[in-house]
């Protein structure tokens, strides 16, 4: 359960990178 949580968070992590530089390039 803990591997779970912690991916979980490195996709919220990646999603909110990728949605902040997509932002940027606007």
């Amino acid at each position: 359960i803990g591997d779970a949580k912690i991916e979980g968070l490195n996709l919220l992590k990646l999603v909110r990178s990728f949605c902040q530089s997509h932002n940027d390039t606007k």
